[in-house]
């Protein structure tokens, strides 16, 4: 019999060292919810377009919008044309960051009130 890791698995260790990492750039603390699908899921190529990052994509892409997004929020994922999927660190509400804004625009709209009913939305096709 052959004993698999769930799809993107990382040892424990390593897995809590990335996200703090990523907790400190972006000066939140991720959600239950989300810590546990960044534990259990590694999105692939055929995964739905806006599919959420994986651990690895996370403080690369922090890295690279910090200065524009929301202060408060932390870029999950994007459509593949600039615009981002947010976390907001205040409630885990899923918001929808447009990159064509003035730069001093830092309004958001709101997708779904947690990480939870956004994968629900996903699953259903409905972004």
């Amino acid at each position: 019999m052959i004993i698999r890791k769930p799809r993107g698995t990382m040892p424990m260790q390593e897995f809590e060292e990335a996200v703090a990492q990523v907790e400190r750039a972006s000066g939140g603390v991720l959600p239950a919810e989300y810590r546990h699908w960044l534990r259990t899921h590694k999105p692939g190529p055929t995964d739905h377009r806006q599919t959420p990052f994986d651990l690895s994509e996370l403080l690369k892409t922090q890295r690279l919008v910090q200065d524009v997004i929301p202060p408060g929020t932390l870029a999950i994922g994007d459509d593949g044309y600039g615009n981002l999927v947010l976390l907001r660190f205040t409630d885990g509400a899923i918001e929808w960051w447009h990159h064509e804004r003035e730069s001093n625009d830092v309004s958001t709209d709101t997708i779904r009130p947690s990480f939870t009913a956004y994968l629900e939305l996903i699953a259903k096709g409905e972004v």
